[in-house]
């Protein structure tokens, strides 16, 4: 059973930068979303203050790779999916369609990767292999379907549509078969999925109450829970599979709306740690297999490029360096 908090409508849009944040973070222009996307923040995971915590993290592998980092990049006048090797060698580029191919996601074996394009007219979901090939498209309408999240064990995929007219989080099989809702907020738009650890749950944003902010539920519908209380944007988490942090952007310290931070909080919500604090944006955090780093965007130097930092936010390092816009990292798993 679905279950629906009480709503009530998202603040007003703000007014869209020049960088083309929800393009890349959600291949769609999202009514409620397009201020600026934003940026997360890193704590210490204390596991015995929070009851069942430890449940969260039966069974999930890292995985072997570690090494590569797949982005968005718009060099060549659209969104072209690449990857490129943490030490900043390798940069190769897996899509060249005239269309805007972004938001990557590595499956959880690193032999996948599934990318949004609106190649074939709307926003839809494609799955390739690392290198490019075999494209194959996963979800088929009308409706924009964006922001896919590989479950853990790699069976499943979340993703957000607007299928039914409202933006919703979706899970499917990776076949792209046996979609079924999973939350239904009628009067805000829900985004941004991420899974726990043992995949039985989903972290994601949404615009119900004041603000943009962050809810957990379970992947069946049930035990809708709400985990930030802003009147500003909180949004595009990521959850590690090592530590069970949650890795998060939002602009909540900022005089302006554009000026996102990032910020790290347990899945229960507290202990919430600021890891950024320049004065431009810093946003799509992305957790490193090991749980030690996070890949993000910022334009603390212009530009929107891919950075690393250390988890506590320390030493952060510019990965690429070119000079289009760039962003939505995902580490290789």
């Amino acid at each position: 059973m679905i279950e629906s908090p009480v709503t009530t409508p998202p603040p007003p849009a703000k007014s869209k930068s020049t960088w083309k944040k929800v393009g890349i973070g959600c291949g769609i222009a999202l009514i409620v979303f397009v201020c600026c996307a934003a940026l997360g923040v890193v704590v210490i995971l204390e596991r015995d203050k929070i009851p069942g915590l430890d449940n969260l993290f039966g069974g999930i592998s890292s995985g072997s790779g570690g090494n590569q980092i797949a982005y968005t990049s718009y060099r060549n006048g659209e969104g072209d999916i690449y990857v490129i090797n943490i030490d900043g060698t390798g940069d190769t580029q897996l899509t060249a369609e005239t269309s805007n191919d972004s938001d990557a996601e590595w499956s959880p074996d690193g032999k996948k990767i599934t990318f949004t394009s609106n190649r074939d007219g709307n926003n839809e979901i494609y799955l390739m292999n690392i290198d490019g090939s075999n494209v194959a498209r996963l979800t088929v309408n009308d409706a924009d379907d964006a922001s896919a999240a590989f479950s853990p064990d790699g069976n499943s995929i979340a993703f957000l549509s607007d299928r039914n007219g409202n933006y919703e989080i979706y899970v499917m099989k990776a076949d792209g078969s046996g979609v079924h809702m999973v939350t239904d907020s009628p009067d805000s738009a829900d985004l941004d999925p991420a899974w726990s650890p043992d995949g039985n749950q989903i972290i994601f944003a949404s615009g119900a109450g004041n603000g943009i902010n962050l809810w957990r539920i379970n992947s069946d519908g049930t035990n809708l829970t709400q985990l930030t209380f802003e009147d500003t944007v909180t949004w595009f988490p990521t959850w590690c599979g090592t530590t069970g942090l949650v890795a998060f952007e939002t602009n909540r310290y900022a005089d302006s709306d554009t000026d996102f931070d990032i910020v790290t909080m347990n899945p229960n919500g507290s202990d919430q740690t600021r890891l950024t604090f320049t004065t431009t944006n810093d946003s799509f955090p992305e957790w490193s297999p090991d749980g030690t780093r996070l890949a993000f965007v910022s334009n603390s130097d212009g530009d929107f490029k891919i950075y690393i930092m250390n988890a506590d936010g320390s030493n952060p390092d510019r990965l690429t360096s070119n000079s289009y816009d760039e962003g939505a990292p995902a580490w290789q798993p």
